[in-house]
């Protein structure tokens, strides 16, 4: 009885470990990120390079437009929403400036200099009906998360 159930057991661990990597590009998460339109805002480009993601575009303040980038680096993954941490933004690192931009609940959120993407609204992803992210990394061009059981 032991023998079959570390059979069992074994099998269902390697069923578990499979996952599904999808390619997620910087114009696919400039269409995530302006899908929402939002009022003195506009996002004109994502750049992915190694480790960070860059994100340009302009807020309006008093009758200003103001051009800003702001770089952002992966921490962690809940579901299927993925975390990054506001590692710099050019020319003013100011709050109303990341929540202006990130805050467009439910699918993006601001919190504490941490934005949240939900992917689900990715059709690449949303297509995937069981799992969650268990791992992601930031190539030249392209998100590559893993969805998994």
């Amino acid at each position: 009885m032991d023998n079959y159930m570390n059979i069992i057991s074994g099998r269902l661990s390697k069923l578990l470990d499979k996952r599904v990597s999808v390619p997620i590009s910087d114009d696919l998460l400039l269409g995530v990120l302006t899908r929402t339109k939002v009022k003195n805002v506009t996002i004109e480009a994502v750049t992915i390079t190694d480790e960070i993601i860059m994100i340009s575009g302009r807020v309006k303040k008093a009758g200003l437009s103001i051009p800003c980038a702001i770089t952002l680096a992966p921490s962690e993954t809940t579901g299927r929403t993925v975390y990054f941490d506001v590692i710099k933004t050019k020319p003013l690192n100011m709050k109303w400036i990341h929540k202006s931009i990130f805050n467009r609940p439910p699918h993006i959120t601001y919190d504490k200099g941490e934005v949240g993407i939900d992917l689900n609204q990715i059709t690449i992803v949303e297509r995937i009906p069981v799992g969650r992210i268990k791992g992601f990394t930031v190539k030249e061009g392209v998100l590559v998360v893993e969805v998994g059981v």
